[in-house]
């Protein structure tokens, strides 16, 4: 029997059989035998039901099918069926003794079996409630069935763990490509399960990392639901990598970052490779990067720095090799795809230490470390965009300025020099008209 997903058995069955009579007085109940749970009861079915447990479904988030189990008991002349004092949803059910206690071990008319699969709306239902989260099963699901050679190199069978990434977007006001661009200051989270793309602008600076399991409550203590969670010794240390897919060069390195600290891991640890921003070279073009949450089996506080900007030793790092070599294991993962789009143009054109030849960037500095607007010095700067660049973007191809700002208010009361004549004159044409 293949499993259904829980996503297609959200409400409430509709319960009946070849041979049931409408008068007759029955007890339906459905239990969930993996998570030991009682998820609806009705008393008195179908004559006048009497609905004592409301219907929930299976929020099954393992990879191993759980079954719902439907029993059908005869209640005829016999007082209706009654729970224990101390039940609960959440509690776990005795069967064996709920039927003791209402006679019922004799009266079993009818029985069926439901096979319940993992979708991600379970999963993420036990996120939400605050019971488990198993989110990285659907990741390690999504790469396992990805053709490609450099996840084919990682142990996704050891990933245990969600990792969450979440960028700061500076705000940006332009004139670009005789348009008007202007992005306020958001966040941005990750979202490896999808096929969103970010801005390069967004990456500009280091991401907030967390990565944490959530503590197992007391309704999944039983025979084979046991999750294993970060309850850990307290000297238990991580690392954090991020990594270039294709090319494999290393843009962030940092090390013994303890278990209590994963709630804000890349603030955290020993800094061994500084964070080199993630952003491709050509415009238009995009770049897929990973993130790795690995656990050290002993500290890494002696390896030797890496150089602050592009080098070969960045270049030549192996993920794989690496883990190999410090007994690294694999906790946690996260995919990352960014853009250079007209917004990081502006960008990158606006620093008054960078310039262009045939329309692309010679110099960058692709190194940051704290979150921000441009600066103060950069504030209603004028240049001009190189025409293979709107072309790049199907934008105009005329020779348009380019005039960046931070702050609208800023912008609006500073006068650029070069407009100074003609607000003088409008000025005065202004006090003309109303001489007269």
């Amino acid at each position: 029997m293949k499993p259904v997903q829980p996503f297609l058995i959200r409400k409430k069955p509709e319960i009946s059989w070849k041979g049931l009579q409408y008068d007759q007085s029955l007890t339906i109940l459905i239990v969930d035998a993996g998570f030991g749970t009682l998820n609806y009861m009705v008393t008195d079915f179908p004559r006048k039901p009497k609905v004592l447990v409301d219907y929930r479904l299976s929020d099954n988030y393992h990879s191993a099918p759980n079954a719902l189990v439907v029993l059908a008991f005869k209640s005829e002349g016999k007082p209706a069926p009654v729970l224990p004092s101390d039940f609960s949803a959440d509690s776990l059910f005795d069967l064996s003794k709920f039927m003791l206690d209402n006679d019922l071990s004799d009266d079993l008319v009818g029985l069926s079996v439901i096979i319940v699969g993992s979708d991600a709306f379970a999963i993420e239902r036990q996120r939400v409630k605050g019971s488990v989260d198993y989110c990285h099963s659907l990741l390690k699901k999504k790469l396992h069935h990805k053709v490609d050679e450099f996840y084919s190199r990682l142990p996704l069978h050891h990933l245990n763990s969600w990792m969450s990434i979440t960028y700061q977007q500076p705000a940006i006001s332009a004139n670009v490509c005789c348009r008007k661009l202007s992005l306020s200051a958001e966040s941005h989270r990750l979202d490896p399960l999808g096929n969103a793309s970010i801005s390069a602008l967004a990456t500009l600076y280091h991401p907030t990392v967390s990565s944490h399991r959530i503590p197992l409550t007391n309704n999944f203590v039983n025979y084979h639901r046991h999750t294993r969670t970060f309850v850990a010794l307290g000297d238990d240390l991580y690392t954090l990598a991020l990594i270039d897919k294709d090319s494999e060069v290393l843009h962030w390195l940092l090390v013994d970052i303890p278990v209590g600290e994963l709630s804000d891991a890349g603030n955290k640890g020993i800094t061994i490779a500084n964070y080199l921003h993630p952003a491709p070279r050509e415009p238009t073009n995009c770049t897929n990067f990973v993130f790795l949450l690995l656990i050290q089996p002993s500290s890494l506080a002696e390896l030797d720095a890496y150089c602050q900007g592009s080098c070969r030793k960045r270049k030549e790092f192996r993920i794989d090799f690496f883990m190999h070599q410090y007994g690294l294991r694999l906790s946690a993962i996260s995919l990352m795809r960014t853009c250079y789009d007209l917004p990081y143009t502006v960008h990158s054109l606006s620093q008054p230490h960078k310039s262009a030849r045939n329309g692309t960037l010679t110099h960058m500095d692709r190194t940051a470390s704290h979150p921000g607007v441009m600066r103060e010095r950069d504030h209603a700067r004028l240049s001009f965009i190189p025409p293979r660049l709107c072309r790049a973007f199907h934008l105009s191809n005329h020779k348009c300025p380019l005039v960046v700002t931070t702050s609208a208010v800023n912008s609006a009361s500073q006068i650029s020099s070069a407009h100074l004549p003609i607000f003088l004159i409008s000025a005065f044409i202004l006090l003309l008209f109303r001489e007269l």
